[in-house]
């Protein structure tokens, strides 16, 4: 998982004419990923938090937060029915 966030980061700095990866790429790379696992998994019972609500850099920190816990939760819960 790491790798594919690394290189999907460093692809949205290059399609942003940058040779350095910045914050906002890995942001990006999380929220792509995020919103891919999301369509596969997610059903009315398992929502995480609301992206909607962040409307700067800045408020990821604590979305981040909220979105490891909601993952956390859903692993265990869906390694428990397993």
């Amino acid at each position: 998982a790491y790798q594919v966030l690394k290189q999907m980061a460093e692809s949205h700095a290059k399609l942003c004419n940058r040779e350095k990866v910045m914050r906002q790429d890995v942001l990006v790379a999380i929220h792509i990923c995020e919103k891919f696992i999301k369509s596969l998994f997610e059903t009315d019972s398992y929502s995480s938090p609301n992206e909607s609500k962040v409307t700067a850099i800045d408020h990821y920190d604590a979305y981040m937060s909220k979105l490891s816990e909601w993952y956390s939760c859903f692993t265990k819960d869906i390694l428990e029915k397993m």
